[in-house]
């Protein structure tokens, strides 16, 4: 039985061994040959015997110091250590062993000195994709045999357990039933760190790591019952060091089916655990940068997305490309171009800090993960200021780089839901901004519409559109009630904008209060309304005051005063006829750098008008504490002065507390008659609003100060008719519509669909209704989705005129781009719509808005009037 059992475990530690070595050396890692080879390296300088590493054709690429001194040469004795493993090399046979098996071999060597000495040599063949790349030998004096007569047996399990022994691996056996050590080889002296005599079968846990012990435990049991044991886990021995263990053990069973002992292996395996570390932080780091790689991003937003889910938090993942980078390494060389990657890097870390990730996901592309930001615009911002830190100029070997880039975003979880659909829109997004031109942000189309874009492309072009002389004042006529005549103007700033034309103060003027150039409009305007009206007061127009509008963040800056004395005295304006007008939000604040400005203001002759008084708090406190001249009616009481009583009543309260304390009232937003003469009936003295005029140039106001009488405008809805060419449908109810935009200046984008309202279409064109302030004549191409009669509709056109149907609201005519084939499906489906329009007049179709254009836009935009 005993006889047996030793045959079975040499049999078996046989197999260990081999496994062993394979594992080692072969399939270690196996992503590439370099990796490898770094390993063979390592194994042959550190082991412990002489070793040597042979390619495929025989010839010696590594070997160790041992080999050398083994038979008394110098490292670098290079010719007679040729011939030495030439020697060896004659050992292997490549035809015998093509499984990874060793070879083993004796011999005799020979030392300088003269002596001769047997050795063992062990060859094994390593394999890298199928085919063998070259072996491993291993030299070591041939162990004397103590009893010639002894077993082979047991003298070949003596020489197992040298090689084990040399290899760093401990072979151990213990009897289950007993809970004693059989046997134990001396190698575990050198793994625990203690004599073999003090290991029994509960040492290991005593010095396993805490981390790893249940999981340890958990197998060890499940070896107890039959299974097989192979697990690396970590010790600490009793002298403090901390090790990798790779173990290996199987059950022996008795022919009852009983565990009796326990058989294995235990092997330091802390030396390829760490070459694993540094090969993997090889794989998953940028060896250029030293930044995180592509595959580290992967992992780093896998986990991401897991936590930001469960906490319903956002994230978004910024691609950054550099624009046009190829030039730099054809210029200035390869050299130049990694350095200026590696400052790039530096420059976006730098930038983003602690409030994202960032990585390199190949040559001149990076990814950043942005976290949690207030919104959307918060993202757009930090891509932004990405680009800011990049355009600044990179002196490389005293070479100045300039570099611009493009970004494409994508939200999580709005834009995708995991790593690759994020990447991907975030991909397209970058695509997109390629197409605009050099240091562009898009963001992906889901987070983007019409107005998103409108208000991105806002903020960016803010900031040049004073240098690019984009800004001028348009001037609104304030009516005296009971004469009908101009006695005053509002200037209004407005902004000419490349691409969607001439922009209203109420889209730009709340980004610009974010940001310093507040102050640059504020300067423009006051200086040219002194200069305008310097002007018609030199040509002798008559008129009574010009206001304007001054943003609460200027009179909180002790300079405001000191700007309008240096425009009164520069043009010699008589006291009286300038008036800023403020918002209740202003006097909120109560400073005492506020009340002081209006203090001053008012000793040099300048008027105060409280503009959209009835909204917010509308203190009557306000009037009593600040010298006030003028009250200006919110447009909001204004619109609904005619179908609301309460409106009604709030303003007559207003005009009469006004005239009690002697102020004068001015009402904004009149657009029609009926309005105009309740106004004159409660006494109002001035009127504003589109009634009278919509804001006008200079030249024309001037014409309109020249008038003894305004009368009243008439609004001509149909502005459109001569321009077509095509016989029209006119719808009974406003069509919804979904439009985008196509392409900016023959440049594609991608945008979301924002919903419009089609009031009439034809086989050249239609006309829609929106709130949105769009570009007549701009190079966009729009699309307009819709369903009529149950068909999807599809068209495309540019807008070619623009009219406005109410304040705010506007109307245009588009002119379609499409070919013949489109035209004659829109003509039979247009052919169907007015047969049932003759027949039906109230028809209605599932995308008609049963309800007054102008009242469904208020009413989803305009909520708050």
């Amino acid at each position: 039985m005993r006889e047996k059992f030793l045959m079975k475990w040499v049999k078996e530690m046989k197999n260990v061994f081999y496994q062993t070595k394979k594992e080692n050396l072969v399939k270690q890692n196996q992503k590439s040959f370099e990796e490898n080879h770094l390993i063979i390296r390592s194994l042959v300088h550190n082991y412990k015997d002489a070793a040597c590493y042979f390619d495929y054709k025989g010839d010696v690429l590594i070997y160790n110091t041992k080999i050398s001194e083994m038979i008394g040469l110098n490292y670098e004795d290079g010719a007679v250590l040729q011939q030495m493993f030439t020697h060896l090399y004659k050992h292997f046979d490549p035809e015998v062993s093509m499984d990874c098996s060793p070879q083993l071999a004796e011999d005799i060597m020979t030392h300088q000195n003269g002596n001769c000495f047997p050795i063992n040599i062990v060859h094994t063949p390593l394999f890298f994709d199928g085919k063998m790349v070259g072996t491993f030998c291993s030299v070591s004096p041939k162990m004397e045999i103590i009893n010639e007569s002894e077993n082979p047996k047991n003298n070949l399990k003596r020489e197992y357990q040298n090689y084990l022994n040399r290899l760093g691996v401990a072979l151990f056996s213990v009897n289950t039933a007993g809970k004693y050590m059989e046997y134990i080889t001396d190698a575990i002296e050198d793994i625990y760190e203690i004599s073999k005599d003090e290991v029994t079968i509960d040492t290991w846990q005593r010095i396993t790591h805490p981390d790893d012990y249940e999981e340890v435990q958990m197998r060890f049991s499940k070896l107890l019952k039959g299974e097989t044991f192979t697990h690396n886990f970590r010790i600490m021995t009793l002298n403090g060091n901390y090790k990798w263990i790779k173990a290996k053990a199987i059950a022996v069973k008795s022919e009852e089916g009983q565990v009796t002992s326990v058989i294995g292996t235990i092997e330091d395996y802390t030396e390829i655990m760490e070459l694993q570390k540094k090969l993997e932080r090889r794989a998953y780091t940028d060896v250029l940068t030293q930044l995180p790689n592509r595959f580290s991003g992967r992992e780093y937003i896998k986990h991401l997305i897991e936590d930001y889910s469960a906490k319903n938090k956002t994230f978004a993942l910024i691609l950054l490309n550099l624009d046009g980078f190829n030039r730099v390494n054809e210029v200035f060389g390869h050299d130049i171009g990694d350095e200026t990657l590696k400052r790039i890097a530096n420059k976006v870390n730098n930038a983003i800090k602690d409030r994202g990730y960032l990585c390199r996901v190949s040559g001149d592309e990076y990814l950043v993960v942005m976290h949690e930001q207030v919104n959307i615009n918060g993202y757009y911002q930090s891509a932004k200021d990405l680009l800011q830190q990049i355009e600044e100029p990179l002196n490389i070997n005293d070479y100045n780089i300039h570099l611009t880039a493009s970004i494409g975003v994508s939200i999580f979880p709005t834009d995708g839901g995991n790593n690759e659909t994020l990447t991907n829109r975030a991909s397209k997004a970058l695509r997109c901004a390629k197409q605009l031109g050099i240091g562009e942000v898009q963001l992906f189309s889901s987070s983007m519409n019409i107005e998103t874009l409108k208000s991105f492309q806002i903020e960016n072009d803010l900031r040049n559109a004073i240098e690019n002389n984009e800004f001028y004042l348009e001037y609104q006529p304030i009516i005296d009630v009971y004469t009908q005549k101009a006695v005053g103007a509002e200037a209004l700033i407005r902004w000419k904008h490349p691409v969607w034309g001439k922009i209203s103060p109420g889209e730009f003027i709340p980004i610009a209060e974010n940001s310093p150039i507040i102050q640059d409009i504020s300067e423009f305007v006051i200086k040219e309304v002194y200069r305008q009206t310097a002007e018609w007061m030199k040509e002798g127009v008559k008129f009574n005051h010009i206001s304007f509008n001054l943003s609460p963040k200027n009179f909180l800056k002790n300079n405001l005063f000191n700007i309008i004395k240096t425009n009164v005295e520069k043009y010699n304006i008589p006291q009286d006829v300038m008036k800023i007008e403020i918002t209740e939000g202003l006097l909120l604040r109560e400073t005492n750098v506020v009340r002081d400005q209006i203090e001053k203001l008012k000793a040099i002759g300048v008027n105060i008008a409280l503009d959209d008084y009835g909204v917010g708090y509308s203190s009557i406190n306000y009037l009593k504490q600040y010298p006030i001249d003028t009250l200006k009616i919110d447009k909001s009481f204004i619109r609904h002065i005619e179908e609301e009583s309460v409106d009604s009543v709030v303003v007559q309260s207003i005009i009469d507390l006004a005239k009690g304390l002697g102020r004068k009232v001015v009402a904004e937003g009149v657009e029609n008659r009926v309005q105009f003469d309740m106004l004159k009936k409660m006494r109002c003295d001035f009127i504003q609003g589109y009634l009278f005029g919509k804001p006008v140039s200079e030249n024309k106001m001037k014409e309109i100060f020249n008038l003894e009488k305004v009368h009243p405008t008439v609004t001509n809805n149909q502005v459109s008719v001569e321009r077509r060419k095509y016989f029209r449908v006119n719808l009974p109810y406003p069509l919804r519509a979904e439009m985008t935009i196509l392409s900016i200046n023959q440049k594609k984008v991608t945008l979301g669909e924002t919903e419009t309202l089609i009031q009439d279409i034809g086989l050249g064109g239609l006309k829609f209704i929106s709130h949105l302030q769009l570009m007549p004549e701009a190079e966009i191409l729009y699309e307009f989705k819709t369903t009529l009669l149950e068909n999807p509709l599809t068209l495309h056109g540019k807008v070619v005129w623009r009219g406005e149907r109410a304040q705010e609201i506007f109307e245009y005519g588009v002119e379609f781009s499409i070919d013949e084939y489109e035209r004659d499906h829109l003509a039979t489906i247009l052919n169907k719509l007015s047969t049932k329009l003759r027949t039906n007049p109230e028809f209605i179709d599932d995308q008609f808005i049963k309800q007054q254009a102008i009242s469904y836009i208020r009413n989803q935009h305009f909520k708050d009037m």
